[in-house]
Parts: C-alpha cells; sequence; structure tokens
C-alpha cells in the first residue's frame, strides 16, 4: 500500500495506508533566553528541556488524536470508516537546519503562547514540563490541568475552537485556547485533542 508525504512549513506527515498510522514531525529550533542575565543555560537543562517535551508530546497526544478521511475520491470512500491514529515527534534542530517552529525557552517567564504566523512558540523551563493547574480553578484533585508543552503544541498543530479566534483586522484565524466549556469537563489534557 501506498505511503504519502507532505512537507509543510508547520510540519513534515507521512501518511501510512498499510499501518493504518499518520506520522508527523514538527521541527524545532530553540531559542535558550536568559531574562536575568546571569543564569546561562547548561547544555543538560538543554537536553532535560527537550527530552521531557518530547516526552510530554509523546505520551498525550500519539495514538490519542487520530484523523478521518471525507471526500466522493476512490481512495476516501475506501477508508471512509477509517480512524487513522497519529503519532507524534519533536526534533530539536540546529545549525542550518530548517525548522518548522522557532520556540523561545525562557526559565523565568510562565506566559506561554504560540504565534501561528510567524511560527513561534514561547516555553517556560519551569512551568511547561509538569502537569500545572490551569489558572482560575480552584482543584486540589487537578482535573482542571495541564502540560504546557503538550498545550501549546496543540495549537502549533493547528488546533483550535471556532472563529471567534479570528483576528478582525487580518481576517486570519487565530489559534485560539481550546479549554472552554464544555471543554473543561475533560480530563488533563484530553481536551487539547477531543475538543475541536
Amino acid at each position: 500500500m501506498p505511503i504519502y508525504v507532505a512537507k509543510t512549513d508547520r510540519m513534515d506527515i507521512t501518511w501510512n495506508l498499510s499501518s493504518g498510522y499518520i506520522f508527523v514531525q514538527q521541527k524545532w529550533k530553540y531559542v535558550w533566553e536568559d531574562e536575568s542575565g546571569k543564569n546561562p543555560w547548561t547544555l543538560d537543562e538543554k537536553r532535560d528541556f527537550h527530552h521531557k517535551v518530547d516526552k510530554w508530546i509523546w505520551e498525550l497526544w500519539s495514538s490519542k488524536a487520530y484523523a478521518t478521511i471525507t471526500g466522493n475520491s476512490k481512495l476516501a470512500q475506501e477508508y471512509r470508516n477509517t480512524k487513522f491514529k497519529i503519532n507524534v515527534d519533536i526534533r530539536w534542530v540546529i545549525g542550518h537546519e530548517n525548522e518548522h517552529w522557532t520556540v523561545h525557552v525562557r526559565k523565568n517567564n510562565p506566559d506561554s503562547k504560540v504565534i501561528w504566523m510567524r511560527r513561534e512558540i514561547y516555553l517556560d523551563y519551569n512551568t511547561d514540563i509538569k502537569y500545572v493547574g490551569i489558572t482560575g480553578f480552584v482543584d486540589s484533585s487537578m482535573k482542571y490541568a495541564q502540560v504546557g508543552a503538550a498545550h501549546e503544541f496543540g495549537h502549533a498543530f493547528g488546533n483550535t475552537t471556532s472563529a471567534k479566534y479570528t483576528d478582525s483586522i487580518s481576517s486570519n484565524l487565530l489559534h485560539g485556547n481550546e479549554y472552554e466549556e464544555p471543554c473543561l469537563s475533560e480530563y488533563k489534557d484530553d481536551a487539547s485533542i477531543e475538543c475541536r
């Protein structure tokens, strides 16, 4: 059976019909920021951060998200009842390799976000590689919690809620926050995957 490959500016996608899987790889080029100017990044810290980001995204997304085919083509009709599981890999690129995303990692700034049109991700070393309660909820059970890196990956992957996140000036779809009702009833980062 054929394998289809698509290389885009935000991710590379390999679709294997025989295995029933879609493999998505994003190439991340890190910018290691030190706001204080007094706490330079060590190689061990960089490796640790990337390893944890890759692990969390794999654990929370791979084989949980899936795609289906719609349409009238022969291929779409043949696979109309198939759910293709998606597996995800984050590859750390350096030097002259072409990145999909520039990822700014900071040590003391938990204002994590994705700027879709510039292909930029902002993450925090201390808060985005572990479960953290969602701001505004008193929740000792951590039901309303997320791993920031996996949550922001969801935006970089293209996950958004609705047209209400359209920029009225540019009409660009903004990949907004998917943790809204009824999604808040979802457990941890499942909301990133299931509420679209």
